[in-house]
C-alpha cells in the first residue's frame, strides 16, 4: 500500500490514487483486515460488511463479470479495479476497468462457460484452485469441503441478490438483439491476442453461455 514512484521503481500493490498529502491508508487497511481476519457468524457479519463495502453494486459487478465471462477480473486475476473509498461513509466501491477480454475474446472461455455462477474456484495463470478471497465466500459460493469455506460463512441472502441480478442482467447482457448494432460496426478477426486465446463471435459465446447457464439458474 502506498503512492507509486517510477523513480524509485516503488509500485505497491495498491497504489494511492487521490489525496496522497493526506491519506494514511485508513480505510483500506480497516476494509482488508475486516475481510481477512472477521470470521463471525453470517447472521452478524452482514451488518459489519455492510457499514464497509457497497455490497449492491459489488453483486452487480460480479454478475456482469459472470455473465461476459471475463477471465481477467477480481474474481480470478484478482486485477483490473480501482477501489473507492467515500468520504463520508468510508464506505468501499469497486470501479471496475479493462474488459478486452470479455464475450468469448481471450483466455479460459470454455471452462468459464460451463462453470457455475457459484463455483468456488478461481484461475490465476494455468492453475485452477480454490477461491482464496474471503468476499466470495462471504456473498456468492458456498463449500465445507475446503478451510475457507468453514472460516467465512456464506451470507444467503447476499447469494441469491447474486442470481437475482444474474437472471435479471441476463436478458439484456445475453441477448444479440442487444449488441447487433454495436457487433455490426467491428470486423471480425479470428483469434487476436495469439497462442492459446480464443475469440467466439458475439453471437455464438451468447448462444454457449446461455446454454450454460441453464443448469445452475
Amino acid at each position: 500500500i502506498g503512492i507509486e514512484d517510477f523513480g524509485r521503481d516503488y509500485h505497491p500493490s495498491y497504489d494511492l490514487k487521490t489525496n496522497e498529502t493526506k491519506s494514511q491508508h485508513e480505510d483500506l487497511t480497516n476494509f482488508i483486515a475486516t475481510i481477512n481476519t472477521n470470521e463471525t457468524a453470517a447472521s452478524v457479519f452482514k451488518k459489519q460488511l455492510e457499514a464497509i463495502l457497497d455490497v449492491d453494486s459489488f453483486l452487480r459487478y460480479e454478475a456482469i463479470n459472470t455473465l461476459t465471462s471475463n477471465p481477467d477480473s477480481f474474481r480470478n486475476w484478482y486485477n483490473n479495479y480501482y477501489l473507492y473509498f467515500d468520504s463520508k461513509n468510508h464506505r468501499c466501491h469497486f470501479i471496475p476497468y479493462d474488459y478486452d477480454h470479455v464475450f468469448g475474446t481471450g483466455w479460459f472461455v470454455q471452462e468459464l462457460l460451463s462453470r457455475s455462477p457459484f463455483s468456488t474456484k478461481t484461475r490465476i495463470g494455468g492453475t485452477e484452485r480454490w477461491q482464496d478471497n474471503p468476499l466470495f465466500w462471504r456473498l456468492i459460493c458456498e463449500s465445507t469441503e475446503t478451510d475457507l469455506g468453514r472460516r467465512y460463512p456464506l451470507i444467503r441472502t447476499y447469494q441469491e441478490q447474486f442470481r437475482t441480478y444474474l437472471i435479471e442482467f441476463r436478458t439484456t447482457v445475453l441477448n444479440y438483439s442487444s449488441w447487433a448494432a454495436f457487433a455490426s460496426a467491428y470486423q471480425y478477426h479470428g483469434n487476436i491476442h495469439g497462442a492459446g486465446a480464443e475469440n467466439w463471435t458475439m453471437s455464438n459465446y451468447m448462444d454457449a453461455k446461455n446454454n450454460g447457464l441453464n443448469q445452475f439458474l
